[in-house]
């Protein structure tokens, strides 16, 4: 039987596909023979051919890790002794799944075996991963500096005051260095947001944050395992319609294109959906039930495909990563120069609260006005109803006055009648491109500015859009229009911010100085 299994899958090999088969009723020798000779590309077509030559009733073939078929196959049952059990994985070598006879997906009684090769974090994301430890470290530092002064006798204080005084100037330098470092990291770590132009800080790599989908996506399929609808419900059917359909009316744009876009449909009645940055695309059933039609499901796609396609993730985690580094200094003189640990933990709250409310609520809410923007312009050129756009965020805003809800002010996202609002006011750009395209033009910039990307920070017509919010806000006191002209600030002018933060590390080391007299 061997023999001419062997044969069949020479003979198969014109057909250019790839698998690893083996039969579990062999044993492991006969097993690791068979898949080292059954180097076929996998689909489904040829899984189903091999696995009708096997003659056990308890038979399975593994995929070869990377095929579409492993993608989409979920895993089952592998009926065997507890030692074939035991021993067909490490006979497999390297698999993403197991497929049984007729196609049908298997799965070992074993532990799940991986999808990739293992790999190491990169470097740039050790940083991120430890960041809750880091501020454990800055707590520490800080407070053991204070005990460590306290304890120290006059006169070695007199010394470390009069070393400090002679050394001044060399000090004052090095914080300037540092400062003019950052300037510098921010500056050469600018990149161009697809589709948009924004100019934004970008530390991590594609690459890098997809070694953190994958492991997203596998939590999450770990999570959700028992709520994953197959593919041949209603819901699932709907929402990869809808995917399928943004996907082809907008192969023009590349990051659509090379992005490879799956579907899971998970049965809960949160009304949530997402995206990760590798294409995984996640919908609850109980976002389902508050979309009234298809187009408006398309929408809701849209919006939540642009964050993949501008490439949201990386830029809030570099932007949060950017914060933390000057968090931790603060953090650090907090807990140093306040003389009680009660005190030193109020400071830490109320500097964490006013980064969330100043700087990371803010640059959020940018962000999904972003989104919401080129969302619509996919769903447009998908040949959905961009009207619907507004009335879902109406049928939201209403739902939502039922309910106790937080300011805008508070939240990561735009409030639902703002929302409502700012698609209102894109929806003549969207429908009508030609009749609606601006030409920018630069008033006052310097041409150092195309080298260093400061353009928003100094060009005229930036400040004046924010001068005539400004004044709007003023005769109106309206909340929304306060919010969108801070997000926009934040999120146009971080290098000014990055000044700002300096200036928060001198009053610090003012304060330090004056403290320790």
């Amino acid at each position: 039987m061997l023999q001419s299994f062997q044969s069949f899958l020479e003979v198969s090999a014109d057909m250019h596909h790839r698998c690893w088969s083996c039969a579990s009723h062999l044993s492991a020798p006969q097993r690791q023979s068979v898949s080292a000779r059954a180097m076929l590309r996998s689909s489904a077509r040829c899984l189903r051919v091999v696995s009708g030559h096997l003659a056990h009733r308890s038979r399975f073939i593994a995929a070869a890790e990377g095929s579409s078929l492993c993608r989409v196959q979920r895993p089952g049952r592998f009926d065997g002794s507890a030692d074939e059990r035991r021993r067909a994985p490490m006979c497999l070598g390297r698999v993403s799944c197991l497929v049984g006879p007729r196609g049908t997906p298997c799965a070992t009684a074993t532990r799940t075996l991986h999808l990739s090769s293992r790999r190491s974090a990169p470097p740039a994301l050790l940083w991120l991963l430890t960041k809750p430890l880091q501020k454990l470290v800055a707590m520490i530092l800080g407070r053991s500096l204070r005990k460590w002064w306290q304890g120290l006798p006059q006169d070695k204080r007199a010394l470390l005051r009069e070393w400090a005084s002679r050394n001044r100037g060399r000090i004052a330098m090095v914080v300037l260095g540092i400062g003019g470092l950052s300037v510098a990291f921010y500056v050469t770590h600018l990149d161009e947001t697809p589709l948009t132009g924004r100019r934004r800080l970008l530390i991590f790599s594609s690459e890098q944050l997809t070694w953190l989908s994958e492991m997203e996506y596998n939590e999450t399929m770990e999570e959700y395992k028992d709520n994953i609808l197959p593919k041949s419900h209603a819901a699932h059917r709907a929402v990869a319609l809808a995917v399928q359909q943004l996907v082809e009316r907008n192969q023009d744009v590349a990051q659509v294109a090379s992005t490879p876009w799956t579907v899971s449909v998970v049965d809960l009645p949160k009304a949530n959906a997402y995206v990760l940055p590798n294409g995984q695309i996640f919908v609850f059933t109980g976002m389902l039930e508050k979309v009234a039609n298809a187009d408006q499901l398309g929408i809701v796609l849209g919006h939540e495909m642009a964050h993949a396609v501008l490439g949201h993730a990386a830029e809030k985690a570099s932007f949060l990563h950017f914060i933390d580094v000057f968090s931790l200094v603060f953090i650090t003189i907090i807990w140093a120069v306040l003389p009680r640990d009660w005190l030193s933990a109020l400071g830490h709250w109320a500097h964490s609260q006013a980064m969330q409310l100043l700087l990371d609520m803010p640059y959020s809410r940018q962000l999904e006005r972003e989104a919401d923007e080129v969302g619509l312009k996919l769903a447009a050129k998908a040949c959905f109803d961009v009207r619907a756009s507004v009335a879902f965020w109406e049928q939201m805003h209403t739902s939502e006055e039922e309910g106790v809800t937080l300011p805008e002010w508070l939240s990561t996202h735009p409030s639902h009648e703002q929302r409502a609002a700012h698609l209102q006011r894109l929806l003549p750009q969207v429908c009508f491109p030609f009749h609606h395209h601006h030409h920018h033009t630069r008033v006052a910039t310097w041409e150092l500015t195309s080298v260093f990307g400061w353009q928003e920070l100094i060009r005229t017509e930036t400040w004046y859009r924010y001068c005539e919010v400004f004044l709007a806000w003023l005769r109106s006191w309206d909340c929304g229009l306060g919010c969108d002209l801070m997000d926009s600030f934040v999120c146009d002018n971080f290098l000014l911010l990055c000044f700002l933060f300096w200036c928060h590390l001198f009053i610090c080391l003012f304060i330090f100085h004056f403290t320790w007299q």
